[in-house]
């Protein structure tokens, strides 16, 4: 796919990286139904294609990874029923790097954690401030931040709804690299391109490894890290990766 327009989201295939974009601009890419209907099915093809093996997901515009949940298409009673995007619980096997290039509140952080790596530029500002309307994060915002961020840290963050910057977010645990402003897409696609010079078998095999242990004990951890390396063994792209080691 050279490139897929849409009105709402925008896909470009770089050679064997996706970069995804959210394209609502004028509400700070709010996820409204067809943002996340169009996302869920642009996951399932880019697990299904062959030659893409890592995408990267961010927003349109230079101020606004994604303000969160469309709150005047749920007032109106539209977003009841809202598809799972990435965020809630959709299984995604190739790596997804998100690139935060401004405000990610509510379901937009949400979407940014549901991310394997995240890159924020120094504008960028994260919250979760569905406390402050009675609610709760439904996207598995208290999960993945339990997740990802120091516990008293991510609990604080959830039960005030306060607003942080990139740095802050980054000591937190919450982001991993930080790039200058305008620059997140730059440095997400650089990592993109770093990680997809390996075998797309390895890079899955690792990240349900990686994830199959939050889950488990560590002796099921490891039973399940040591039949995913031995299937990788007999596999043919090892075999001729290492055949020329061979004296």
């Amino acid at each position: 796919m050279a490139q897929a327009r849409s009105s709402s989201v925008l896909s470009e295939r770089l050679g064997n990286v996706l970069l995804i974009t959210i394209n609502r601009p004028e509400v700070k890419n709010a996820l409204n139904v067809e943002v996340l209907e169009k996302l869920k099915n642009l996951w399932d093809d880019f697990d299904d294609d062959k030659e893409l093996k890592v995408a990267v997901l961010t927003g349109a515009g230079g101020d606004a990874f994604s303000s969160g949940a469309d709150l005047k298409e749920i007032a109106g009673g539209k977003g009841r029923k809202r598809p799972p995007g990435i965020h809630r619980g959709m299984n995604v096997g190739k790596p997804v790097i998100a690139a935060v290039n401004g405000i990610a509140f509510g379901g937009g952080f949400e979407t940014a954690l549901a991310c394997d790596i995240r890159v924020a530029a120094r504008n960028a500002t994260f919250a979760m401030r569905e406390v402050r309307l009675g609610f709760m994060p439904g996207g598995g915002g208290t999960v993945r931040l339990a997740r990802t961020a120091h516990p008293g840290r991510a609990l604080y963050l959830l039960l005030t709804g306060k607003e942080i910057g990139a740095e802050e977010a980054h000591r937190a645990g919450i982001v991993d690299f930080i790039s200058d402003e305008g620059k997140a897409v730059d440095e997400a696609l650089k990592l993109a391109r770093e990680i997809a010079q390996n075998e797309t078998t390895s890079l899955i095999s690792i990240k349900e490894s990686f994830y199959h242990s939050f889950d488990n004990t560590l002796m099921d951890a490891l039973q399940y890290e040591s039949q995913r390396s031995r299937a990788l063994a007999e596999s043919a792209a090892f075999r001729k990766k290492v055949e020329k080691y061979k004296k």
